[in-house]
């Protein structure tokens, strides 16, 4: 009755790998949990949702489109046949990442973060996607998906506050 999560599917995967004695159930990385724990919703970064993204914005901020498209699935890697261009829209989300887990109170934000937000949050609303940083502000006030009496937490020193809030 011991869960693992790590903030990598690598570690995740490494560690599910291993002959624990852990259920491979009880084993992935926090935003798989969180995941579980939200009822499987819509991810706005996946494939279909970066498509479905970038159709939205297209008329109205061209400037704002996504070229990383990840897998179909959390648990399904980023395709490594697309190759990694940045755009202005990938920079936008980064820093809006970014200002999410340090918890900046979005007046404080970039401004470029924050115009890329009044889109990304309307978009998201109208299509009932979540993004990565949603799975983890959310999950917290949800019950745990594992029955567990202990938590290991791989390279937990490198967890923002966010995710040590859904830890707790």
């Amino acid at each position: 009755r011991v869960m693992v999560t790590s903030l990598t599917k690598a570690a995740a995967l490494e560690a599910g790998g291993r002959d624990l004695g852990i259920s491979h159930q009880n084993v992935g990385t926090l935003h798989h949990f969180a995941f579980d724990a939200l009822d499987h919703p819509a991810i706005a970064e996946d494939a279909e949702g970066a498509k479905s993204w970038n159709e939205y914005i297209g008329p109205l901020a061209p400037d704002l489109r996504l070229s990383r498209m990840g897998g179909s699935s959390l648990d399904e890697p980023r395709n490594s046949e697309v190759p990694d261009l940045v755009t202005n829209g990938d920079l936008c989300l980064s820093a809006l990442n970014l200002s999410r887990a340090r918890c900046v109170p979005p007046e404080l934000r970039p401004a470029h973060a924050a115009r890329f937000e009044q889109y990304w949050t309307a978009w998201k609303r109208e299509t009932d996607r979540m993004d990565f940083a949603d799975l983890i502000d959310f999950a917290a006030d949800e019950p745990c998906p594992i029955e567990a009496r202990a938590l290991f937490v791989d390279e937990a020193q490198d967890t923002n506050a966010v995710q040590r809030a859904l830890l707790k």
